[in-house]
């Protein structure tokens, strides 16, 4: 902001019509008949004098400050040691947002804690948690923070409009996954920083964190934090505003965040110039980045095949007579997809997507690795899917229907003779960018009801969703977001610009943002897909983390650097005036009430004194009446 000596003058001139006022406050004395004439014009010559030094001020405090962007790599790798014992803690933290019970949520918040706690010793300006549960019986919550870092602290506070500091946001969440299957290089949860850290035998450096989260989405969480205080570290940065949202279920979809988005985002986001999601993947971080323009939706659906008997029956006596759920099941489960093209055959499944265009999709294909390294990325597994569709196409911008659980019968060692009652299979549908969550789940459970009349009329078939739903996000290249995020990615990269792909994931928040912020938000996450997140094993390498810091740090700085114009002069010489009128009001009250509060004690007093003499005389009255009768 600029302020002149002809702003300075208008201030004064505003002020002077409430001398008055303020000379029957005592604040100042600007008549001939008060007693401190000289004070009053000493006072009154001094505040214009102040006023005036503003605009000299201002230009040589542009030029003594030698603005530098960014935190150096010496600085960082001194607090590197500190940054990772921290993330260790973090990530023994059981944050299983999956877990609905009071143990389960006990871990969330104990994780969403240790994030609160190192806000505050960043000294964040403002740190708020909402509890979502209000909004979604299985959702936990939400926090949100703000800090102005590097504000101009040689100008009075009142002279800073923050609405005019650039403006970051970042996006993380503090809620794992499950940790269920075979943990063999750590624990889930460690305990310890020997149990959360590698290190390598022939240096002694710590390689990489281990543990369920590490990966998705603790580092690059911690990792935002570290670029946010090493920025601060650095003397002579430039202002820049950050805000946090944090969360602590989107491993279950983010149940209940979209309802507090709709509430809440302008009053919290609003004002941001640049946003980054800090969850998510990137390509080879030994080589390159990527800028993430798409992520599809989801839905989940629960399918039950019952046969009506109360309990497992004798195979022997009863199989081939009495319905088998899990053969019905197994019919209605192969009944999704064609077998030899893999293509969806649920109808209308595929009417909405979006059409993207040859040289979209011809941008997918180039910048994916090739099939052979996919597998790779996939322990080895083999590639399946829609013929005449590119690996590309089929894990970033098709609908998919998959199932991630399947159980009935008898599931343990060896072999047990009976026919189940019942049967179930899990669900998750992830939604190409076009599709509609609410319309999708609809179509799924209509489906199972007209195939499961067809294929087994004698069969309880029952649908029920956990309430997985979130809608499928498309981002634009050429957003301000994006265009940071391909700056700083390729200066980090030594030079080698970030790939372009499309995520098969969901990250529910990413299409929030753009409805309720008005924000067209990017991804700069650096995980990648041999982590092993959602797997066994998980893990975060300490290169990773160094680099997702190194790359936050110069977000930061690239922020900074955006000029804001928002405001006209105008309005701001108003909002600088009626900050004078504010101060002054509140300063004449605070003189005021100082001079009435004896007046209000003797006044009180003298009351208090009334009612005892009235009490007093209806006392004596009714003690007389009493001994005369």
């Amino acid at each position: 902001f600029k302020i002149t000596s002809k702003t300075c003058i208008s201030l004064f001139c505003f002020y002077i019509p409430f001398l008055p006022f303020f000379a029957r406050m005592k604040l100042v004395s600007s008549f001939p008949t008060s007693p401190h004439v000289f004070g009053g014009v000493l006072f009154n010559v001094g505040f214009l004098l102040f006023l005036l030094s503003f605009s000299s001020l201002q230009s040589s405090f542009a030029t003594q400050i030698q603005f530098v962007n960014y935190a150096s790599d010496t600085n960082l790798e001194k607090s590197l040691e500190k940054n990772v014992r921290e993330l260790c803690h973090f990530i023994g933290a059981e944050s299983v947002s999956a877990f609905s019970t009071s143990d389960g949520r006990k871990g969330v918040e104990e994780a969403r804690r240790i994030v609160e706690e190192k806000l505050k010793e960043l000294k964040f300006d403002s740190i708020k948690t909402f509890d979502l549960s209000k909004f979604h019986p299985k959702a936990h919550s939400v926090m949100v923070g703000e800090k102005v870092i590097n504000k101009p602290s040689m100008l009075n506070v009142d002279f800073v409009d923050e609405t005019l500091i650039p403006t970051v946001l970042f996006y993380n969440h503090y809620d794992t996954q499950p940790a269920d299957g075979l943990w063999t290089e750590s624990e889930a949860f460690p305990k310890s920083f020997e149990e959360c850290a590698s290190v390598d035998s022939d240096t002694g450096n710590v390689t990489k964190v281990k543990g369920r989260g590490a990966s998705d989405n603790k580092g690059n969480l911690w990792a935002v934090l570290s670029a946010i205080e090493a920025y601060m570290a650095k003397k002579g940065n430039k202002p820049v505003r950050v805000v946090v949202l944090m969360e602590g279920q989107e491993e279950i979809g983010s149940p209940g965040l979209d309802v507090w988005m709709k509430k809440y985002a302008k009053q919290y986001l609003g004002n941001v110039d640049a946003a980054f999601s800090a969850d998510g993947s990137t390509g080879d971080w030994n080589k390159n980045g990527v800028l993430t323009l798409g992520l599809r939706g989801g839905v989940d659906l629960e399918i039950t095949v019952q046969n009506g008997a109360e309990v497992d029956l004798h195979s022997g006596s009863f199989g081939g007579a009495i319905l088998n759920p899990i053969h019905a099941l197994s019919a209605l489960m192969a009944s999704f997809h064609d077998a030899k093209t893999g293509k969806i055959l649920v109808e209308g499944y595929y009417e909405d997507i979006y059409d993207f265009s040859k040289e979209e999709i011809d941008r997918m294909k180039r910048d994916l690795t090739s099939n052979k390294e996919f597998r790779k990325t996939a322990s080895g597994g083999a590639l399946f899917g829609e013929t005449n569709v590119s690996v590309a196409e089929q894990v970033g911008v098709r609908p998919t229907i998959e199932f991630v659980g399947v159980y009935g019968g008898y599931v343990g060692d060896g072999i047990k003779t009976v026919l189940p009652n019942y049967a179930s299979a899990k669900i998750v549908s992830r939604l190409a960018p076009g599709q509609n969550p609410q319309k999708s789940l609809r179509l799924l459970k209509k489906h199972v009801k007209k195939t499961a009349l067809r294929i087994s009329p004698g069969a309880y078939v029952s649908t029920v969703d956990s309430g997985f739903s979130n809608e499928p996000f498309l981002g634009q290249i050429d957003s301000v977001s994006n265009r940071v995020a391909k700056k700083v990615l390729t200066e980090v990269y030594d030079g080698i610009e970030p790939k372009v792909v499309y995520e098969g994931g969901s990250i529910p928040v990413m299409r929030m943002i753009q409805k309720y912020a008005s924000i067209e938000p990017g991804l700069m996450a650096f995980s990648t897909k041999d982590n092993m997140y959602h797997a066994p094993n998980e893990y975060y390498s300490i290169d990773q983390f160094k680099t997702a810091t190194r790359s936050y740090v110069r977000v930061l700085a690239e922020v900074s650097e955006f000029e804001k114009k928002g405001r006209s002069e105008l309005e701001l010489e108003v909002r600088r005036k009626a900050r004078y009128v504010k101060e002054a009001l509140r300063g004449g009250l605070n003189e005021a009430k100082k001079g009435l509060d004896p007046a209000l004690d003797v006044a009180k007093e003298s009351l208090k004194r009334g009612y005892d003499t009235f009490v007093d005389g209806i006392r004596h009255v009714t003690g007389k009446q009493k001994k005369e009768l």
